[in-house]
């Protein structure tokens, strides 16, 4: 990695290799050689701003100009339009404990991907805007989100803004 690169995102597989999401794509390093994977390799962006492992060993890339694509048994896909995922702009990656896979995409809500189907929550489940940036699952397998118009915890199968009262406007 050269030091113009700009590292967005750090991770850790199962098999102990670590993976960071740059502007330069992707860098895998084993523990003896550093690997670099970019578009040349079928990535579909070179800027990457996180990087998963989902449970079932495949890795997915969130890019910051072509949304998601997932390497699975040494082939990329990516996902688009055709297969209900809005939005070029994906900020973040995380798997809930019953193995779904969840994003953002920028002006698009966030995705819940379950093996088979995507599921987009946006302003009609409650998000106040579609611009959402991260999601994280707490302790109590609850679904967080936040974005530009605050900070949003799943209920059901909607989610409920929790901005009001808290130390920020």
């Amino acid at each position: 990695m050269t030091s113009s690169r700009i590292v967005h995102g750090i991770s850790e597989d199962s098999g102990g290799r670590m993976w960071f999401a740059t502007t330069g794509g992707v860098f895998v390093w084993d523990g003896a050689k550093l690997e670099n994977i970019s578009v040349a390799d079928g990535l579909c962006d070179n800027v990457v701003n996180d990087v998963l492992e989902a449970p079932d060993g495949s890795v997915w890339f969130a890019t910051h100009h072509h949304g998601v694509c997932r390497l699975k048994d040494g082939a990329f896909t990516h996902f688009g339009p055709a297969d209900g995922v809005e939005g070029t702009e994906a900020w973040d990656l995380f798997a809930d404990r019953a193995g779904n896979i969840w994003f953002p995409t920028e002006h698009y809500g966030v995705y819940r991907y379950d093996g088979t189907s995507f599921r987009r929550f946006g302003e009609d489940d409650g998000l106040l805007s579609p611009a959402v940036q991260c999601t994280f699952e707490d302790r109590t397998g609850r679904i967080w989100v936040g974005g530009y118009r605050g900070l949003y915890r799943q209920d059901g199968e909607g989610f409920v803004n929790l901005t009001r009262g808290l130390p920020w406007p």
